[in-house]
C-alpha cells in the first residue's frame, strides 16, 4: 500500500481544453478515484507520523488554491477544481498536513512555514516548497462599473462601493454614478 501512495506521475503533455466548459468535464472525467486515494494518503500520513486527532478532510471548489489546513476546525480543505492528478494530490495533502502536524507538535509556533514545518515536511519525505504551480479557473464573478458625473470617465471594479455615502473621483473630485454590473463567463489562466 505505501508503493501506491508515493506515486509520482510523470509529467505528460496533455491536450489543454480550450474553455472553462471543457476544463470543468476534463476535471470530472480526469480525477475519478481522487476523494479515495486522499483518504488512503491521509490514513498513511496518520500511520507515519501520528497526531493526538485525525484531521476532517474536504473537497471545495477552490478556484485558486490547491488546498488549505484549518488547525482551528483541525481540516484539511482540498479543491476539486485545481487538483487534477494523484501526484498534486500527493503534493498538497503532505504540505496541508505537515501544517497541522507542526501546529500538533510545537503549537503555535508552528503555524506558518518556518522550521517546524519545514521539519515536518522533510519527516512526511517531501522537499519543503510553500506554492504551487498548477494550473487554475478564473473565475471573474462580476464587474462593477462606474461613471464620474463631472468628466465622464468610466471605472471598472471587481466590487461593488458600499452604499450609503457618496463616492468621489479622485482626479476630478466629481461624484461616481453606478452604471452597471456585469457578470462575465469563466477563463481559463
Amino acid at each position: 500500500m505505501l508503493q501506491s501512495l508515493h506515486f509520482k506521475a510523470p509529467k505528460r503533455p496533455r491536450a489543454k481544453p480550450r474553455s472553462a466548459q471543457q476544463f470543468l468535464d476534463y476535471r470530472k472525467s480526469a480525477c475519478e478515484g481522487l476523494p479515495d486515494y486522499a483518504e488512503e494518503l491521509l490514513t498513511w500520513c496518520l500511520a507515519s507520523a501520528p497526531m493526538k486527532q485525525a484531521p476532517q478532510l474536504l473537497w471545495r471548489k477552490l478556484p485558486r488554491s490547491a488546498g488549505y489546513a484549518n488547525h482551528r476546525d483541525w481540516r484539511i480543505v482540498l479543491s476539486c477544481l485545481v487538483l487534477l492528478e494523484k501526484s498534486q494530490v500527493y503534493e498538497t495533502l503532505i504540505h496541508e498536513y505537515a501544517h497541522l502536524l507542526a501546529i500538533d507538535r510545537f503549537g503555535v509556533a508552528g503555524a506558518g512555514h518556518g522550521e517546524h514545518w519545514k521539519a515536518c515536511m522533510r519527516e512526511l519525505g517531501q522537499n519543503p516548497k510553500r506554492t504551487h504551480n498548477y494550473e487554475t479557473v478564473t473565475v471573474n464573478r462580476q464587474v462593477v462599473v462606474y461613471q464620474c458625473k463631472t468628466c465622464g470617465k468610466f471605472i471598472e471594479r471587481k466590487r461593488r462601493l458600499p452604499r450609503g455615502k457618496t463616492w468621489l473621483h479622485k482626479a476630478c473630485n466629481g461624484r461616481l454614478i453606478h452604471v452597471e454590473t456585469r457578470r462575465p463567463s469563466e477563463e481559463r489562466k
